[in-house]
């Protein structure tokens, strides 16, 4: 919106136009702004990410952005066995988006499995042998400390919430979180 300063935030761009106007560019933290006076139409094209001042970089590839930099979102210690809801502070905020996420746990459990889900699905619990199974998971034959991890994608809430669980979890167990980028479904829709 043109009255809104510019602001560590989400911000959605669009392509607007109307009679006798050229098409221009418009950046909005709501996506359903008020337009400048003789604009009559908006076309959604995608979310960034200002943090610190400075725009996130990233790369677009169609519906994905890839961040030029992966952001570490989160860190937890000793998050136990029960869900874990957490706020991903590197996608974009007030619009589902399918994150694309590095994780990692640091454990002293000998199997060990971390399920992310959607805040829409129903918190099941992560499990070795049972649906539905873990994102990453590892089975040991000692009682050692394991690091493990992989890729995986969850879609957020429009307030970029996620859950996780862990099938085991120790006093010194940890977990972390790193934001890729994410897959804008918005602009898939438009």
């Amino acid at each position: 919106d043109a009255t809104v300063a510019i602001a560590n935030d989400t911000w959605h761009t669009f392509l607007i136009g109307g009679p006798g106007k050229d098409p221009q560019g418009f950046f909005s933290t709501s996506l359903s702004p008020t337009l400048p006076t003789g604009f009559v139409w908006k076309k959604y094209i995608h979310s960034i990410i200002r943090a610190s001042g400075a725009i996130l970089a990233f790369q677009q590839y169609d519906d994905e952005m890839w961040l030029d930099t992966p952001v570490l979102d989160e860190t937890q210690t000793a998050p136990g066995t029960s869900a874990v809801t957490i706020t991903l502070e590197s996608v974009p905020n007030r619009v589902q988006v399918r994150a694309l996420l590095n994780i990692a746990t640091n454990n002293d459990s000998t199997n060990h499995a971390v399920y992310l889900s959607s805040l829409d699905n129903a918190d099941v619990a992560a499990s070795l042998g049972a649906a539905p199974l873990g994102s990453v998971s590892e089975q040991t034959n000692a009682a050692a400390t394991n690091v493990h991890g992989g890729e995986a994608t969850v879609w957020t809430s429009t307030a970029r919430g996620i859950r996780f669980r862990q099938s085991a979890s120790g006093a010194s167990d940890e977990t972390y979180i790193v934001v890729r980028g994410w897959i804008d479904a918005l602009r898939r829709q438009q």
